[in-house]
């Protein structure tokens, strides 16, 4: 699997948001239709999963269309292209899926665009592919064809300068029309140019903020926002209170003259009374909201965190053990089936114990797979 990077989680980021985009980026000219998006999709030959499949039509064919990002060209990209869209086939046979990688840094050497089975000088096997180097469309973007791909320049342009960020600013603005589109784009755009250890964040957000910052939903890209740009939101929240409190300081001024004027002395000390207890009541109200708006987001920050080491623990939890399966029906049945292979991917944590029980007292793979299917089925 790749390593994850932001410039990683920003390209699946705008393609969840965006797919129509990488079908005219990767078949400039062909009349696609996309009919639908699959999320982590998981892979049952190997333990694995892709991140999206776009199901689409071309001249009136269904097919896959598989998006695999790359920020440089390693050794192992083409095997890798190859093994994945041979999965993905299998996955969804009898329908046709196409492969493309998208890169975004060059390389001095031509990047491949095929995996080749060579044994003795000879070459048996060919598996081709029209990689995508996403920095020779800067051009492109820029004029707005490809907007969406804006908060990727700084990886693109290297090194970028800030008039340059400007025109990354004006593309967003200009092109989008969408709210909520634009502020993911922003979000993404100010996080990406962060990354690039070029900029004074002071000078990002007063760039790419707009009146609320979106919410990005990918946990490693939240975290990464907060961890640069926490304080800003802070000192914004700041704000947003000490200007509340300044107006209702005002009106409160306001009615104090008004009472001054109109009534008299003994009217007005009982009522400056009154306006002393109402002031030291507001104060009181307005600490003990503080302290509660404060304990609450230590409360949700700790509930994500939790959350998410949870979810990790338990995915852990599930290869380890599907992992350890496959060994021990490699080494009893040599070939299992693929249909038991798949099963074991439907396996819930309570049933573990019983399938490895399963697994270890079948006599042969035909046996094991009929007994997982019953447990599967409710029938055992």
């Amino acid at each position: 699997m790749p390593i994850q990077n932001p410039y990683d989680h920003s390209l699946k980021i705008i393609a969840r948001t965006y797919p129509e985009h990488f079908l005219r980026l990767g078949f400039p000219g062909q009349p696609m239709k996309l009919l639908g998006t699959l999320s982590n999709v998981e892979l049952a030959l190997e333990i694995d999963r892709v991140d999206f499949l776009h199901e689409i039509e071309l001249n009136g064919e269904r097919a896959y269309f598989h998006v695999d990002f790359q920020l440089t060209h390693t050794e192992e990209c083409p095997r890798r292209f190859f093994v994945y869209n041979g999965m993905v086939t299998e996955l969804k046979k009898p329908y046709p899926v196409i492969t493309l990688p998208i890169y975004l840094r060059p390389r001095e050497k031509e990047i491949p665009d095929c995996y080749e089975v060579k044994v003795g000088g000879i070459v048996f096997h060919r598996f081709t592919y029209e990689p995508v180097k996403l920095w020779m469309h800067v051009d492109q973007i820029l004029s707005g064809e490809y907007y969406v791909f804006a908060p990727l320049l700084p990886v693109l342009l290297s090194p970028i300068s800030e008039e340059r960020l400007l025109e990354e600013r004006q593309v967003i603005l200009t092109h989008e029309a969408d709210q909520t589109k634009r502020r993911t784009l922003l979000t993404t755009a100010i996080l990406v140019a962060a990354q690039s250890k070029l900029f004074a964040s002071d000078f990002l957000w007063e760039l790419f903020r707009e009146d609320e910052m979106s919410t990005i939903d990918d946990p490693f890209m939240e975290k990464l926002f907060f961890k640069i740009f926490g304080a800003k939101l802070a000192e914004e929240e700041q704000k947003l209170k000490e200007n509340s409190a300044v107006a209702l300081k005002t009106a409160v001024e306001q009615k104090e003259s008004e009472i001054k004027r109109t009534l008299g002395e003994e009217v007005k000390r009982a009522v400056e009374h009154e306006v002393a207890l109402a002031h030291a009541a507001q104060r009181e109200a307005e600490a003990a909201q503080r302290e509660a708006e404060a304990a609450q987001r230590e409360a949700e920050a700790a509930q994500r965190e939790a959350q998410v080491a949870h979810q990790e623990a338990e995915t852990e939890a599930a290869l380890l053990w599907q992992e350890t399966i496959l060994k021990i029906l490699e080494h009893r049945f040599q070939n299992a089936p693929i249909q038991l292979l798949r099963l074991l991917q439907q396996v819930t944590s309570d049933q573990r114990n019983r399938v490895t029980d399963l697994v270890l007292d079948a006599t042969n793979a035909e046996q094991c797979l009929q007994a997982l299917k019953q447990l599967l089925n409710g029938h055992a």
